[in-house]
């Protein structure tokens, strides 16, 4: 009977320290003083791209996505809209009424809520509490959901929330979100011809309708030539499919050949698997390596020479947040 009270009295305090130091410790209060001030009036609006990945209840990655987002304010009233693209194919739709009190008190609607969620801006940082119910494909259940949202020095977000049920987490969300590139929304695309690379999905598949819309012709190149034929018929200017492996030089070599002239790059494309030291897996390594890193020189090298003989060219090649940063769980 000794023995069995030592053992839940330790179990209890386990959990106990638990709650107290891990997560769940957290409260707006920790961050008053912390910078830069995340308003979600200025930091949350206009068109905005979300990538992450969920944990299940025992710490590996079931699933990936990208969601482009939308939020526009009137005052302190505003409305996101989010479409979520998961690796399994499913594709998800939400659409947030949010209101900000006067003392930084955040109430938060949604179809797929239960009840009215609730949350807290303060300093660097956004609070947010609400009961999710989970579509009947995903088991129907509901579930209580804290979001922590961490505003970076340079615009971008790190989010982090764990979904639970009875108490106990069921799954974790470690996402970025950041506004589409600054630098391209203010350029002047009109007769302009841009080769977008990885804009199949995600802020490629935004970046190409917005740049588009500004007058831009694109080259569209990615590995699906099916996705992006469907994004050529869907944009509202001249737009080229040029499907290519970026894996594969010679493949890269063979789309550096049709291109023709070219105005300006963006590079987009990437591959990511979070992996802990414990789970290595040298091909997804390599393979992360030779098309985020390497797949970008075999790009450059397609368009160099012609932009340093005319003295004119735009390069803008895009990364992820996990370069200044590590991600939890992940080399």
């Amino acid at each position: 009977m000794t023995m069995t009270f030592i053992i839940l009295a330790a179990l209890a305090l386990a959990l106990g320290l638990r709650y107290a130091t891990g997560f769940r410790a957290q409260r707006p209060q920790h961050y008053v003083a912390s910078t830069p001030v995340f308003d979600i009036r200025e930091v949350l609006k206009g068109p905005m791209l979300c990538e992450g990945v969920i944990y299940g209840p025992f710490g590996r990655v079931t699933t990936r996505f990208v969601a482009q987002m939308h939020a526009e304010w009137q005052g302190n009233e505003g409305r996101m809209t989010e479409e979520f693209h998961y690796d399994s194919g499913t594709i998800q739709h939400r659409e947030w009424t949010l209101k900000l009190n006067g003392d930084g008190q955040i109430q938060a609607t949604a179809p797929d809520l239960i009840g009215v969620g609730h949350g807290q801006q303060s300093g660097a940082t956004v609070m947010l509490s609400y009961e999710i119910k989970l579509t009947e494909e995903a088991g129907g259940h509901a579930l209580k959901v804290t979001d922590w949202m961490y505003l970076m020095d340079n615009g971008a977000i790190m989010n982090r929330s764990q979904f639970r049920k009875f108490g106990f987490k069921v799954a974790e969300l470690v996402a970025t979100m950041r506004p589409l590139p600054a630098v391209l929304s203010k350029m002047n695309y009109a007769a302009k011809r841009y080769w977008l690379i990885g804009a199949s999905e995600g802020l490629g598949r935004a970046l190409a309708h917005k740049m588009s819309a500004a007058g831009a012709e694109l080259i569209l190149s990615a590995r699906s030539e099916k996705r992006l034929q469907s994004l050529a018929d869907a944009l509202p200017g001249p737009a080229e499919v040029l499907a290519l492996d970026l894996a594969d030089s010679a493949s890269v070599a063979a789309a550096g050949a049709r291109l023709g002239h070219v105005d300006g790059l963006v590079f987009l494309a990437g591959v990511y698997w979070p992996m802990p030291a414990q789970n290595w897996n040298g091909a997804q390594a390599l393979a992360m390596a030779d098309i985020n890193f390497t797949g970008a020189f075999r790009v450059l090298d397609q368009v160099m020479e012609a932009f340093l003989a005319r003295d004119a060219g735009h390069i803008v090649l895009t990364g992820s947040l996990s370069g200044f940063r590590g991600l939890p769980g992940a080399i």
